[in-house]
């Protein structure tokens, strides 16, 4: 309520960067920014970075438990798009279970009654690249690190949103904020690794 989304996202993103350095760096060197698919790790940064501007841009016009829980959809996206994308086989227990979550994505947003909220519309968009971002993940994921993929994760945002922050930049108000918009980055770039971990072991749409 306090800040704009720029700023949320900038902290978001660059507090996700050089917390992932600074545990990565000591221990593999330089070398933690080696990549062999460039290309495809600066998409799933810029992927990752909208997924971040819908979701911080939502989240201030819904209630957080209907915002999870549209957001909880990035699943069904990516159990859909596997497929097409990284030729992962759709059974129809897979295919049964995106059914029932695009039903439940119905009922939550519930579109063309007088409950629906066009804010809706962004955590729908926040999780379709949540999921585009799981899937590139898999990509990358035999081809780079855990460690080098979690350092690309926020790069795009970080160099994106620092350019673009300081034109919507609200004065921290306390420690205690500085200290909440810092943990986004070092919770965010913990999970994001344990993602890229998973994803060098089975398929997309079965994590």
């Amino acid at each position: 309520e306090r800040y704009t989304t720029e700023q949320i996202v900038w902290a978001r993103a660059a507090s996700h960067f050089v917390f992932v350095l600074a545990l990565f760096v000591p221990a593999v060197g330089v070398a933690v920014v080696r990549t062999t698919t460039l290309k495809w790790q600066v998409i799933r940064s810029m992927v990752h970075l909208m997924s971040m501007l819908f979701f911080f841009t939502g989240v201030k016009y819904l209630p957080l438990a209907k915002a999870a829980s549209i957001s909880f959809t990035a699943p069904f996206f990516v159990a859909l798009l596997a497929w097409p994308m990284l030729g992962e086989r759709l059974t129809l227990n897979r295919f049964i279970a995106i059914i029932v979550a695009f039903l439940g994505v119905l009922v939550i947003i519930r579109p063309g009654t007088d409950v629906f909220q066009w804010a809706s519309l962004y955590m729908l968009g926040s999780a379709i690249c949540y999921a585009l971002y799981q899937i590139l993940t898999r990509k990358v994921a035999g081809y780079d690190s855990a460690e080098t993929t979690a350092v690309y994760s926020a790069l795009v945002g970080t160099v994106i949103m620092s350019v673009v922050a300081p034109f919507a930049w609200t004065p921290i108000a306390s420690w205690t904020d500085a200290g909440l918009l810092f943990s986004l980055g070092i919770i965010g770039g913990t999970a994001h690794y344990f993602v890229a971990r998973a994803m060098t072991y089975a398929e997309a749409s079965i994590i």
